[in-house]
């Protein structure tokens, strides 16, 4: 067994013989035999590099034919990250033409399956970026987007759903969904609830940011907006850390930007847990979260031991204590975590006046 596979590594990495054009090869007759195969690598390099040239001279005229004449996915992949390293320089005339052909794109639904998730990576870029020139053109085909994806249901792959719900996110953080119809915002809040418990990571992650900054920016039902964020809250008990991340990111995210009090006292309970949750990243968001909390509710009763919610009475039971002391106690109790990420987050919270 050992002898066929050094066999096939042999075959795999053997030098196979190219025909040569009749330049390349007069050349090659000129310096001798030796040299033969160190000219033969130098010419096809320089093939290589003039080709490469053509491309570059064909995306300065055009910064989106290399995304769309990409043969397979990894083609694609870098098309698209030579596209976002070169968006901050392009002029606004080329950047609102890419966003129409961009937004063309993401419509199409047989013909571009492949380019579709990739289109709207490139919206999203563009939006954070740019997007006085995108935003509008982004707000436009909303409706249309969501028609689709509702359509398409369970057909529609995890890669392509998460990819609109990360475009979709864009557009809310950035605060340009402004101008959405109501009925617009009440759609893209029930896709992101439906997309919360995907099997797929990616997906999840999008919409439990989505739907916190539908609740915090979007929804006018208070009652509405605060089950969104109990809906989003039990997710910080996933058994996947990347959802527990995000989920914490979200009710963060909710304490910073959404109406005033808008997380019951019940989450600093699990806030608390999380601190010795076996993932940095949730660690480090939850001490920040547990920190806006005893912000907001530095009254508040709270067991010593837990850190659950308590009787809510100033006489409360022998171990119950005001919910700033608390947290105060177990952020300093943090500066111990081996994790730097952690540890920056300690820094920052213990700079702030409680």
């Amino acid at each position: 067994m050992a002898a066929k596979l050094k066999k096939r590594a042999m075959a795999d990495y053997a030098i196979k013989e190219e025909p040569m054009d009749m330049e390349e090869e007069e050349k090659v007759e000129s310096l001798g035999q030796p040299g033969k195969k160190r000219l033969r690598l130098a010419l096809a390099a320089a093939r290589g590099a003039a080709g490469i040239r053509g491309q570059g001279d064909r995306a300065g005229r055009d910064p989106l034919a290399a995304l769309e004449g990409a043969r397979d996915p990894r083609e694609a992949a870098e098309a698209l990250a030579r596209f976002q390293s070169r968006l901050p320089q392009l002029e606004a005339g080329q950047v609102s033409v890419a966003a129409e052909r961009l937004c063309f794109a993401s419509f199409q639904s047989k013909d571009a399956d492949e380019l579709r998730p990739l289109a709207f990576l490139a919206l999203k870029t563009m939006v954070e970026s740019r997007a006085e020139e995108t935003a509008a053109k982004v707000k436009d085909g909303a409706e249309r987007w969501l028609e689709q994806l509702q359509h398409q249901g369970d057909k529609s792959s995890p890669r392509l759903t998460s990819a609109a719900l990360g475009m979709l996110t864009a557009l809310y953080r950035g605060g340009h969904s402004l101008g959405l119809p109501r009925r617009t915002h009440e759609k893209v809040h029930r896709m992101a609830m439906e997309k919360l418990g995907d099997l797929d990571h990616s997906v999840s992650t999008n919409a439990l940011v989505l739907a916190g900054l539908c609740a915090t920016t979007a929804l006018q039902d208070e009652k509405e907006a605060a089950r969104t964020m109990v809906l989003v809250g039990r997710y910080t008990q996933s058994s996947d850390p990347r959802v527990r991340h995000s989920a914490f990111l979200t009710l963060k995210s909710a304490c910073e930007l959404g109406r005033p009090r808008l997380l019951d006292p019940a989450f600093y309970g699990r806030a608390c847990k999380a601190m010795d949750d076996d993932f940095e990243g949730v660690r480090s968001v939850a001490l920040e979260l547990a920190f806006m909390l005893a912000q907001d509710y530095p009254e508040e009763k709270v067991s010593a031991r837990q850190g659950e919610k308590g009787g809510g009475s100033a006489g409360g039971g022998a171990d119950s204590v005001r919910l700033v002391d608390d947290a105060f106690g177990r952020i300093c109790n943090a500066i111990n975590d081996l994790s730097v990420k952690v540890a920056d987050s300690y820094e920052v919270v213990i700079d702030t006046p409680f």
